[in-house]
C-alpha cells in the first residue's frame, strides 16, 4: 500500500548566527521540574492549568522567558493542529531571542518552524531549520529534543518519497531516543522505523525489509502495551494491516482497521484518521466492496483537508481515484487522478530536491571546516613543543619506543597463544555440541516415522533436524549473534527434541521486552548444551516434564536462566555427560573472560520450587 504508513508519521525566519558567537540566555523559572510538569499538563491538563502555566512566561519581564513561554504556546498550538498559530508562536520566540543561546527555546523553536514548513512542502525552508536545530544540539545536551530534530529531519525526507534518507535520520532518532530511557519515545520511534522499514519494503519489494518491518513493530508494539498510548498502538496496528493489505490478506486488514477505530478519541488527530480510514478504503477495493471503499476514501479526504496537509490530501486522492475507477464512477475518478497529478507536481520538485541538498552540504562542510580547524590548532601547539624539546628528551623517547616495541611483542605473542587455545578449545566445544547419542536418537526417530508410514511426521522432523544442523554449523563460525538468533536456534532444537520424545514434555521461552532482539548480540552457543542437559537429564522420562528459558535485561548484560523440574543437581551429581558439558563450558568461558570487558558468570542451584535445576548465565550484549 504505496506510502500510506509515512502518513501517520510524527507530524507533530530568524537570522542564523554562528553558534559559538552567540551568548548564553537564561530563564530561572525554567528548570528541568519545570518542563517535566509543562508535559504532564500537554497530555492532561485542562485549558485553565495549561494557560496559567504559561502565563508565568509571557508576562514576565526577561525576553528569554517570553522566547519561553512563546515555544511552550506553539507545543499547546500544534498538540490541537492550530498549525497556523504554532508557527506564529515558534517565529516569535526565535526573533525575540535574536543572537542569543537558550538550550530549549533555540533548538525547539527552530524545530517548530522545520516542521511547520515541511507540512507545507517547501521543504527548502524545512531543511534549513532542520539543520540549524541540529547545528545548536552541540551546545545543548538534549537528548529528547535531538531525537524529535532527527525525527523531523526523516520524515522531511520521506514526505518527499526520499526513503534512504528517512530510513537513515529514523534510525539516528532512534538512537536518541535509547539514550533518554523514555519508554514512551521509544514507542513512538519503534513504530516509525517498522513504517519506515515497510516503505522502504514496498519500494524495493525485498524480503528482507519486510523481515526487519515485522521484527521492528514486534518490538515496538510490546512498547505500545507497556506504556498503553493508544497512539502508538494505532501506528503498529496500521503497520500490521498495511502488511496485510499488501498480502492482499484485505479480510485480516479490515479487522485492523475495526481495531484501529476502536482506539480512536476525542484527541485522535486528523492525520492518524486520514490513514486508518484510507487502509479500511483499501481493504473494501481489495474485497470488490467498492462502494464502502469510496466512502472510507472520502472520509479519509476529508480529515486530510481538516490537517491541512497537502501530503496527505495528495494520497488520499489517489486511493479515492482507484476506488473510483473500480466502481465504474469515471468522471470522479478522473477529478481524483488531475488532484493528485497537481499535488505531486507541486509539493516534489527538482528545485526543492538540490535546494535541501545543497541546506545538507551546507552543514556538513561546516562540520568539516571546524574539524579541520581544530586538527590545525592541535598540529600547530604539537610542533611548537616539538621545537622545545632537548636533546635529553629525544634519547629519553627513543627509549621508550624501545621498551614499548618489546612489550608490544611481548604481548602480541602472548595473544596469539591464547587465541590458538581458544580455537582449540572452541572446536571441543562444537564437536561436543550435537553428540552422537542425539544424532543416532535423532535419525531412529525419523526412521520410526516412516516404517510406520507417517510420511509427513517423518518428513517435518527432518526439515527441522536439518535447518537445525545448519544453524549449529553456520553460528558456531560466528564470534557474535543476534539474541534472535539464539532463541530461534533454541526453539527449533526444543520442537525436535518434543517430537522426538513424543510430547514427554512442555517448554516456554520468556523475553523481557526491553531486550532489541534483532540488535543486540551475543557470543553464540552458550545456551544449549544447558538445554540438552535439562532435557537428558532433568525431564526425560517425567510425564511432566517442563523446561522454562528467561531472556532478561540486566544493565548492558543478557541474564539467560534455563529451569526444569527433573530430579534436582543431586540425582545428576555422578553424570558424565553432564560433568564433560559443564567442565568445556567452564574452559571457554574462563579463556573468554581474559579479553571480554564485562565477565561471563555461571551459576547452577536448585529451582524456587526446590524441585529441579536452575542454570544462570550472564552475558555480556554488544551492539
Amino acid at each position: 500500500m504505496r506510502l500510506l504508513l509515512l502518513l501517520f508519521l510524527a507530524c507533530t525566519g530568524g537570522v542564523v548566527v554562528p553558534v559559538a558567537a552567540q551568548p548564553v540566555c537564561a530563564c530561572e523559572p525554567f528548570t528541568a521540574a519545570t518542563r517535566i510538569e509543562f508535559d504532564k499538563l500537554i497530555g492532561s491538563g485542562t485549558k485553565p492549568e495549561i494557560a496559567g502555566f504559561l502565563g508565568h512566561f509571557l508576562e514576565h519581564g526577561s525576553p528569554c522567558c517570553q522566547a519561553i513561554g512563546l515555544t511552550l504556546q506553539s507545543l499547546v498550538f500544534l498538540s490541537q493542529s492550530e498549525f497556523e498559530k504554532s508557527f506564529a508562536d515558534a517565529k516569535r520566540a526565535h526573533v525575540l531571542l535574536g543572537n542569543r543561546f537558550h538550550p530549549y527555546v533555540s533548538l525547539e523553536s527552530a524545530r517548530l518552524l522545520g516542521n511547520y514548513y515541511s507540512r507545507k512542502g517547501n521543504h527548502d525552508s524545512s531543511t534549513y531549520y532542520y539543520f540549524q536545530a541540529l547545528d545548536l544540539c552541540n551546545r545543548a545536551d538534549d537528548a529528547h529534543l535531538k531525537a524529535k530534530i532527527y525525527n523531523g529531519i526523516a520524515l522531511d525526507f520521506l514526505r518527499q518519497e526520499q526513503l534512504d534518507k528517512g530510513l537513515e535520520f529514523t534510525k539516528k532518532a532512534l538512537h536518541a531516543a535509547v539514550d533518554t530511557q523514555d519508554t514512551l519515545l521509544l514507542a513512538q520511534y519503534f513504530s516509525d522505523l517498522g513504517i519506515v522499514y515497510w516503505s522502504v519494503y514496498d519500494k524495493h519489494r525485498t524480503a528482507a525489509y519486510l523481515d526487519s518491518t515485522q521484527q521492528t513493530v514486534q518490538q515496538a508494539l510490546a512498547f505500545a502495551k507497556m506504556m498503553k498510548s493508544p497512539l502508538s498502538l494505532t501506528k503498529n496496528y496500521l503497520s500490521l494491516g498495511s502488511v496485510a493489505e499488501v498480502k492482499k490478506e484485505f479480510s485480516v486488514a479490515l479487522r485492523y482497521t475495526d481495531t484501529l477505530i476502536n482506539l480512536v478519541t476525542a484527541k485522535t488527530r486528523p492525520n492518524a484518521l486520514a490513514s486508518i480510514y484510507m487502509l479500511r478504503g483499501a481493504a473494501y477495493s481489495g474485497l470488490q466492496q467498492h462502494r464502502s471503499a469510496i466512502e472510507s476514501q472520502e472520509k479519509a479526504l476529508g480529515f486530510a483537508l481538516l490537517a491541512n496537509n497537502a501530503f496527505l490530501e495528495k494520497t488520499t486522492q489517489k486511493y479515492l481515484y482507484e476506488a473510483c475507477k473500480g466502481a465504474g464512477q469515471t468522471a470522479r475518478a478522473l477529478h481524483a487522478l488531475e488532484r493528485h497529478k497537481f499535488l505531486s507536481d507541486s509539493l516534489l520538485s527538482v528545485e526543492n530536491l538540490e535546494a535541501i541538498s545543497r541546506t545538507e552540504q551546507r552543514y556538513n562542510k561546516k562540520i568539516n571546516e571546524q574539524q579541520i580547524k581544530e586538527l590545525s590548532q592541535t598540529a600547530s601547539i604539537q610542533a611548537l613543543e616539538i621545537k622545545q624539546m632537548n636533546f635529553w628528551l629525544v634519547g629519553t623517547g627513543l627509549t621508550t619506543l624501545l621498551i614499548a616495541s618489546v612489550l608490544y611483542l611481548y604481548f602480541r605473542q602472548r595473544a596469539l597463544s591464547q587465541q590458538q587455545k581458544a580455537l582449540a578449545i572452541e572446536n571441543r566445544f562444537l564437536r561436543f555440541q550435537l553428540d552422537p547419542h542425539f544424532l543416532s536418537n535423532a535419525l531412529v526417530s525419523i526412521q520410526r516415522f516412516m516404517l510406520e508410514n507417517k510420511t509427513t511426521e517423518a518428513s517435518n522432523y527432518l526439515t527441522k533436524f536439518s535447518r537445525l544442523m545448519r544453524q549449529l554449523l553456520e553460528y558456531s563460525r560466528e564470534e557474535l549473534i543476534t539474541i534472535e538468533e539464539e532463541i530461534d536456534l533454541l526453539r527449533n532444537y526444543l520442537d525436535i527434541q518434543k517430537l522426538r520424545l513424543k510430547d514427554q514434555f512442555t517448554f516456554e521461552i520468556k523475553i523481557d521486552p526491553k531486550l532489541s532482539l534483532s540488535e543486540s548480540k551475543i557470543q553464540p552457543m552458550f545456551a544449549q548444551p544447558f538445554v540438552e542437559n535439562a532435557i537428558e537429564h532433568g525431564v526425560s522420562g517425567k510425564a511432566d516434564g517442563k523446561i522454562e528459558i528467561l531472556f532478561r535485561s540486566e544493565g548492558e548484560n543478557l541474564v539467560l536462566e534455563i529451569t526444569d523440574n527433573g530430579a534436582g543437581l543431586g540425582a545428576n551429581a555422578s553424570d558424565g555427560h553432564h560433568s564433560l558439558s559443564t567442565k568445556i563450558i567452564r574452559e571457554r568461558i574462563a579463556l573468554l573472560n581474559k579479553t571480554n570487558r564485562r565477565p561471563i558468570q555461571l551459576t547452577f542451584g536448585q529451582s524456587l520450587e526446590n524441585t529441579g535445576t536452575r542454570v544462570q548465565l550472564t552475558l555480556p550484549i554488544y551492539s
